[in-house]
């Protein structure tokens, strides 16, 4: 590999007060990992990486990476854009790559040009937008507390809210088949949401986990989900763990694999257990699922990354193991390793104070990329009602969030997020728009 300018290796070793930490392979029985290799110049608070058809997309505090690795083990940098806000996840369809920033919302950078990838448009979500995933015209972003917000991405420059569905703090999301699935954190389960037709989406069940839920993924009839923190009894017969001591602390790290060949009556296959950890901070596990099914690879935060095999989902064992020691922490497994993508022969991790690692790995198989159909009546808006009493109300003609009004006299300024600027006039005891400026966004 080539070797860092000297400036650029300056800054590396100084982020953020720390140095550059190396990753570890562990020798595991039956190991399946190789080799690592720590992707040089890369941002070193690695949050995302998906592969895509020969390119690998890297998103780290506010850049997305466009790698080509048509030589597996070895990324080579193509494209490169800023100006996003941070990364938390990615989903890419056809060179577009959508963008779950938490606080900063859904951003659409378009990298159809790998070599000049730009960014189109940021989207003011309901809430911390941390999970994504696309179908056709229609994104579906976890927002934590206020459950899947489904956007209408038909026009990448002008995304607009369709409507919401509440769950359990959803964390992650993942599509097929007009079935919206969504990884619930505390609650540790899987919501499954009917989501074929944007005018009639409706929750058709949930799947409890024995641990704290999050990332999930899906291939043929199986359902892959990653929990975390604390083990869950689902029986109910005993309170969940909070303190050190308490049955089950820190035991819910796992893999576990769901049968959803029938949607009403999804049963459970196996469960895979991680080593026992807890510590808040970094709170996201992930699985992803080659393309011949047997191996999974998971991203489990300060447990790092762990290949498991897949083959008998009742009997499942962990055949790989890498993390990232931390010399200031020697208590932790590691650093946390935030997400994982698989390719042909490798498989690449992200990780805080360590950017892109590549992980060979000869069983890797990447996933041929799925275009899934978009759902019915994309245009679509639900008319939330409103139970007023004594109040009035206003709302914006096109969908946006009011963020901030400024009175003056008999006039009202909007800041109405994707909606633009209003301007209001009282009129016989009610507001009346009489003049509106189309903007990209106003918040304040």
């Amino acid at each position: 590999m080539k070797r860092l300018p000297l400036i650029v290796a300056l800054f590396a070793l100084t982020a953020a007060g720390r140095p550059v930490l190396e990753p570890k392979l562990h020798d595991v029985p039956g190991g399946v990992f190789t080799s690592l290799a720590r992707v040089e110049g890369t941002e070193l608070a690695g949050n995302s990486v998906v592969v895509e058809g020969g390119l690998l997309y890297f998103g780290a505090e506010n850049t997305l990476s466009v790698f080509d690795i048509s030589t597996p083990l070895k990324p080579r940098l193509v494209g490169r854009t800023g100006g996003i806000g941070r990364v938390r996840q990615m989903a890419v369809s056809k060179g577009m790559v959508y963008i779950a920033s938490r606080e900063t919302g859904l951003w659409i950078v378009d990298a159809r040009q790998a070599t000049a990838p730009k960014v189109l448009s940021r989207f003011d979500t309901i809430e911390l937008a941390t999970g994504i995933c696309v179908a056709g015209n229609v994104a579906m972003v976890g927002l934590r507390q206020n459950g899947v917000e489904f956007i209408d991405v038909s026009d990448p420059r002008r995304p607009a809210h369709i409507r919401i569905e509440k769950t359990n703090e959803s964390q992650h999301t993942a599509y097929r088949d007009g079935i919206c699935f969504s990884g619930d954190w505390g609650a540790g389960e899987v919501t499954m949401i009917d989501a074929h037709d944007m005018a009639t989406v409706k929750t058709l069940r949930t799947i409890r986990l024995r641990g704290h839920g999050d990332g999930v993924d899906l291939k043929g009839n199986l359902l892959y989900a990653s929990t975390g923190h604390h083990y869950h009894d689902l029986t109910g017969k005993t309170k969940r763990p909070r303190k050190p001591g308490d049955k089950g602390f820190g035991e819910g790290h796992a893999l576990e694999i769901v049968d959803i060949a029938d949607v009403a009556n999804p049963k459970v296959l196996g469960r895979c257990k991680f080593d026992s950890f807890y510590a808040l901070g970094m709170d996201m596990w992930m699985p992803r699922v080659g393309d011949d099914g047997r191996y999974v690879f998971c991203a489990d935060t300060y447990n790092g990354l762990y290949a498991v095999d897949a083959k008998d989902p009742a009997a499942m064992k962990i055949v790989g193991r890498v993390t990232v020691p931390d010399p200031k922490k020697p208590d932790f497994p590691g650093t946390p390793v935030t997400s994982v993508a698989v390719g042909n022969g490798a498989v690449y991790m992200t990780a805080m104070d360590c950017g892109l690692v590549v992980v060979g790995c000869p069983v890797a198989k990447a996933r041929k990329p799925v275009c899934h159909k978009s759902p019915e009546n994309v245009g679509f808006r639900m008319p939330y009602g409103q139970e007023l009493g004594h109040f009035s109300a206003w709302t914006p003609r096109r969908r946006g969030q009011v963020r901030a009004v400024a009175p003056f006299g008999d006039y009202v300024y909007v800041a109405c997020g994707q909606a633009g600027l209003s301007v209001l006039k009282a009129t016989d005891g009610a507001y009346v728009e009489v003049a509106a400026f189309d903007l990209p966004f106003c918040g304040d």
